[in-house]
């Protein structure tokens, strides 16, 4: 079974919602923890969403394991732009289920910077993951 966090993606997004329209240069940092006692992942599972390359330059995306079902993801615009104005999808991530429940995805570091470099204000919002390994009838 897979299940992806898009839904948290936007809500990510809408968390600085008020800075739509406004240049975005990188997501610096943001630390996911997936509830290891429902799900799993790897770093090969995140996939960067579009919404940087809507500025026109390159990107770069990767994701470090920091063990016990927490993961770093980084991405940013390399140069030459005028930063990201479009709301959007930063990453998804599929996961599989080990076990039936319910657990927390907590999102925490966030850091978001404009085109200079200076911090721009922005808030992650955590969510849930319900696992049901019930077969269809």
């Amino acid at each position: 079974m897979s299940a992806k966090l898009e839904r948290l993606c936007r809500q990510l997004k809408e968390s600085f919602g008020d800075r739509i329209g406004e240049p975005v240069l990188a997501l610096g940092e943001l630390t996911v923890a997936i509830p290891a006692a429902i799900a799993s992942t790897t770093t090969g599972n995140f996939v960067e969403g579009p919404v940087l390359a809507t500025a026109g330059s390159p990107t770069t995306f990767f994701v470090l394991n920091m063990g016990g079902g927490v993961y770093s993801v980084n991405t940013a615009i390399l140069g030459g732009s005028t930063g990201a104005t479009a709301s959007g999808v930063l990453f998804t991530v599929g996961l599989t289920a080990t076990a039936q429940g319910t657990g927390s995805i907590v999102l925490s570091g966030l850091q978001i910077r404009d085109p200079n470099n200076a911090p721009l204000p922005g808030a992650a919002v955590n969510g849930s993951l319900q696992v049901d390994c019930t077969a269809p009838t």
